[in-house]
């Protein structure tokens, strides 16, 4: 679930009987992550566990430990250490955003502004649309999804024969014949 963490901790009255304030749906994962997103497009990986290797590793325990009594202080430490990770790295791009310039393309805008201007602007506001339409949902008429799927599958079988003509094709006229049988 993607949050805006001030969601959770300064609830809105659209919001207030809402699961989307969910502690258990809403942290700062999304942001952390949306946020390395824009401060590296090049990174391949924006998993937290990918964003959070470094020097010390994080304690990974499976969550039933934290119903094992004997390994639950262990689960708890590994929770709350991870917890502090992601906080601190949310912290650290919030600060890199902050002082990194925004070189507006769009007329108007004010010059002197950071990309977490831009974060905040854009990217948060966005980020909450896709996060309410994966919660909610949003309507889909399924007998014209019913007609696409059934049209698209005739078009995949015609367009896999095409193809496969074209290929024995063109490896008749660079191998000869006989490589294709």
């Amino acid at each position: 679930c993607y949050a805006d963490v001030r969601r959770l901790l300064f609830p809105t009255p659209d919001c207030e009987d809402s699961d989307r304030c969910d502690p258990q749906t809403c942290d700062l994962s999304g942001d952390t992550m949306h946020m390395a997103r824009l401060w590296d497009p090049a990174q391949k990986d924006y998993s937290l566990e990918a964003l959070l290797n470094g020097p010390q590793q994080i304690l990974a325990l499976a969550p039933e430990d934290r119903l094992d009594p004997d390994r639950r202080p262990n689960w708890i430490k590994a929770c709350t250490h991870r917890a502090h990770k992601v906080f601190m790295l949310y912290r650290e791009l919030l600060e890199l955003l902050q002082i990194t310039e925004w070189a507006p393309s769009c007329p108007g805008q004010v010059e002197g502004t950071s990309m977490l201007d831009f974060y905040e602007q854009y990217w948060l506001p966005f980020g909450r649309l896709l996060s309410d339409m994966e919660i909610t949902g949003f309507p889909i008429d399924r007998d014209r999804l019913k007609e696409l799927i059934h049209d698209c599958q005739g078009k995949r079988e015609s367009l896999t024969l095409d193809f496969r003509r074209w290929a024995k094709e063109r490896l008749a006229e660079e191998r000869g014949q006989a490589s294709i049988e």
